[in-house]
């Protein structure tokens, strides 16, 4: 389908035939494409060059009517590499941590993992399996390929260690009291193999927590932003719960946290299936579908006209968030010197480039120098965090908030 004149280059939506559902199998239906976009969005680029020479795949989003999933039928996991250079942390913001410290806690309290083993696939740098561990006295075990996996205390709780391979090549661990698997399985295509070899990985059924992005703020929001490569599938509540289910899985506990931006699942076969627990159904998630096409226009129109006005006004615009949501706006509007740098509070990030865009990497220090007048913030969590910031600095830009 040729895209509309009024979208960015190489931006379509469609409803065509796109190939079969990984996980019912039944025909899928295409919904939103972008024909460029970077493979990976937390690589730390040192330079214009090697931010530019990022590899490139399809965004191609389609969906199941029978079960509700969404994927990525352009997935190519071969272009995607999490061992070198990831650095997806939101450690630093205050807003994280206290919400990572109330949600370990509240996890403590619910379940006795004094002295038993917690394993998380996926961990990153060990954040939440530090923080679990220290609040429960558990020890654990972090997989994860990222050559910074275990950047923690591994003296947290009774003890953390990490294995960092993918979890398909671990050997059988034994006594797990709990498996946890949070921000990993959106990046896997085959997600029905890869939570079997979670599965095996842990010695059979071991109760298990699941969190992932929730794809209904998306749809409502039109947030093209959160659509990139490097996430292969996409669920609402519905499409979770059903494919748990149909993995053989109960499941006692199915809720929206981080604002609502996230869900979590948890999964334990001796405990008896909460049938009440069925999220949105796939005819519901249809018509959130259709909304989408119409706002995620209006979003990518408003956002292209805010910037253009604020740069023709002689202003200067900068975005603050250096994750994926800023890779995917940069990307998929093809924005280039409207926008003066990204800032973001992990020093780690600072001086490097956004992959695809090139665009510059600043700390927020930095923004005394460039004064900037409008301060996009790529997710409105953190608009009190970044308010006090800019206060602090003594700065007054005009400050909008994406979704």
């Amino acid at each position: 389908m040729e895209p509309s004149p009024s979208l960015p280059p190489g931006v379509a939506f469609s409803d065509g035939a796109r190939g079969t559902c990984p996980t019912c199998r039944t025909p899928g239906r295409g919904l939103y494409s972008v024909a460029a976009v970077p493979t990976t969005s937390n690589v730390l680029f040192h330079s214009q060059a090697e931010a530019r020479a990022v590899p490139m795949g399809t965004l191609d989003l389609a969906t199941c009517d029978t079960c509700g999933l969404l994927w990525n039928a352009a997935f190519d996991d071969r272009l995607v590499d999490y061992s070198k250079g990831y650095e997806e942390t939101q450690g630093f913001s205050p807003t994280f941590r206290k919400w990572l410290e109330a949600t370990t806690q509240q996890l403590s309290n619910e379940r006795d993992l004094r002295g038993k083993l917690v394993v998380e696939v996926g961990c990153g740098k060990g954040e939440f399996l530090a923080s679990l561990c220290a609040e429960s006295g558990a020890r654990g075990i972090g997989i994860d390929p990222s050559s910074t996996a275990g950047r923690v205390d591994l003296d947290s709780g009774a003890g953390l260690r990490f294995i960092q391979q993918l979890v398909e090549d671990v050997p059988p661990l034994d006594d797990a009291a709990l498996l946890v698997c949070r921000h990993t399985l959106e990046h896997i295509g085959p997600i029905g193999p890869f939570l079997r070899a979670m599965e095996r990985a842990c010695l059979g059924n071991t109760p298990l927590l699941i969190e992932v992005p929730d794809l209904t703020r998306v749809l409502a929001e039109g947030a093209f932003w959160d659509l990139y490569h490097e996430h292969a599938t996409y669920f609402t509540p519905g499409s979770l719960a059903r494919w748990i289910r149909s993995m053989g899985r109960p499941i006692q506990m199915l809720r929206r946290v981080y604002s609502d931006q996230n869900m979590v699942l948890i999964s334990d076969p001796d405990l008896p299936d909460d049938v009440q627990l069925q999220g949105e159904s796939p005819a519901e998630q249809r018509q959130a579908l259709l909304q989408f096409n119409h706002r995620a226009q209006e979003s990518m129109a408003s956002t292209s006209a805010l910037l253009a006005e604020i740069q023709a006004s002689g202003g200067t615009s900068v975005l603050w968030g250096a994750g994926s949501k800023a890779t995917g706006l940069l990307v998929t509007l093809g924005l280039t010197d409207q926008v003066a740098a990204v800032v973001d509070i992990n020093p780690d990030k600072t001086g490097s480039h956004i992959a695809g865009s090139a665009h510059r990497v600043i700390g927020p220090a930095e923004l005394t120098e460039i004064q900037p007048d409008l301060v996009l913030v790529m997710n409105p969590l953190y608009v009190e965090e970044i308010r006090n910031s800019l206060k602090a600095l003594g700065l007054n830009p005009r400050l909008e908030t994406l979704g």
